[in-house]
C-alpha cells in the first residue's frame, strides 16, 4: 500500500514539473512575441519618420528652387525695367537736344562726305566766297545760309576758316570788333530772320584786312546752330567734325 501511495506521489510530482515547464515555455514564447512585435512596430515607427522628413526635405527643396526661380524672374524682369529706362532717358536726351545722332562710322568723315551731310541739314551753308579787292588790296566774304528747318529762324550762328594758294591755314582778320580773329571765326548774323525755305547774307558782306585778304585764296563756312522763333535751339552735331577738319589743319583737294 505505501508503495502504491509513493508511486503516486512520484508521478505527480512529475505531471506538476512538466505543467510548470510547459508553461515556462508559453511564458516565454508569449515574451519572445511582445518583443518582436515591439521591435517591429519600433521599425515602422523609424520607417514613417524616415519617410517623414524625406518628405519634408523634399518640400523644402521644392519651395527654395521655387523662390529661385522666383528670384531669377524679378532679377531678369528689374534688367528689362533697367534697360528700357535706359533707352527711355537717351531718347529723351535726344529729343531735348533736338540734334541729329551720329553713329560710329559717321563719326571720322572725309571732307567730301562731311560736305554732302552739310547740306541734308534743316540749315545749311549755300555759298561762301572770297571777293579781292584790287585797289585797296583787302577783301569781303558773301556768306549765304539757306533754312530748310520746316520752321521760321531768328538767329543763325556761323563758322568761317580760310587757306592760302598753298592749303595751308591762315589766321582770319576781320573788321568784327568780337572774335574777329583767328583760324576759325565764330560769330552770328543778328537777326537773319529767315522764313522757311529762305536765305540770308546774299547783301552782306564781311571785311578783310589787308594782312590777311592778300593772301587768302580759299574759304569754308559751317552753321553752328541756330534759334527760332518759339526758342527752340538746333546745334549742328557735326559742328565738332567740321572743326576736326579745318582748324589749323592743311586743306586736302
Amino acid at each position: 500500500m505505501k508503495v502504491k501511495i509513493v508511486m503516486s506521489l512520484i508521478g505527480l510530482s512529475f505531471l506538476i514539473a512538466a505543467c510548470g515547464t510547459s508553461a515556462d515555455t508559453l511564458t516565454k514564447a508569449d515574451t519572445t512575441m511582445e518583443e518582436n512585435n515591439g521591435d517591429l512596430a519600433n521599425e515602422k515607427a523609424e520607417s514613417d519618420n524616415e519617410e517623414t522628413e524625406g518628405s519634408e526635405i523634399k518640400e523644402t527643396e521644392s519651395a527654395k528652387e521655387g523662390e529661385s526661380e522666383e528670384n531669377s524672374e524679378s532679377q531678369e524682369e528689374n534688367s528689362e525695367s533697367q534697360e528700357e529706362n535706359s533707352e527711355s532717358e537717351e531718347t529723351d536726351m535726344m529729343e531735348e537736344n533736338g540734334s541729329e545722332t551720329k553713329s560710329e562710322e559717321e563719326s571720322k568723315l572725309t571732307a567730301a562726305e562731311l560736305e554732302e551731310v552739310l547740306l541734308q541739314q534743316p540749315c545749311y551753308v549755300e555759298k561762301v566766297e572770297f571777293i579781292k579787292n584790287e585797289v585797296t588790296s583787302e577783301g569781303d566774304i558773301c556768306l549765304v545760309v539757306k533754312n530748310n528747318s520746316g520752321t521760321d529762324i531768328k538767329n543763325v550762328f556761323y563758322a568761317m576758316a580760310g587757306w592760302d594758294s598753298n592749303n595751308l591755314p591762315l589766321i582770319l582778320d576781320t573788321y568784327k570788333r568780337d572774335n574777329g580773329t583767328g583760324y576759325v571765326i565764330e560769330n552770328d548774323f543778328g537777326d537773319a530772320n529767315m522764313i522757311d525755305g529762305g536765305t540770308f547774307g546774299e547783301d552782306l558782306l564781311f571785311g578783310i584786312k589787308e594782312k590777311t585778304a592778300y593772301r587768302l585764296e580759299t574759304v569754308k563756312a559751317v552753321v553752328i546752330k541756330y534759334v527760332d522763333f518759339d526758342g527752340n535751339t538746333w546745334e549742328n552735331p557735326y559742328y565738332s567734325d567740321w572743326i576736326e577738319l579745318y582748324k589749323e589743319k592743311k586743306l586736302e583737294q
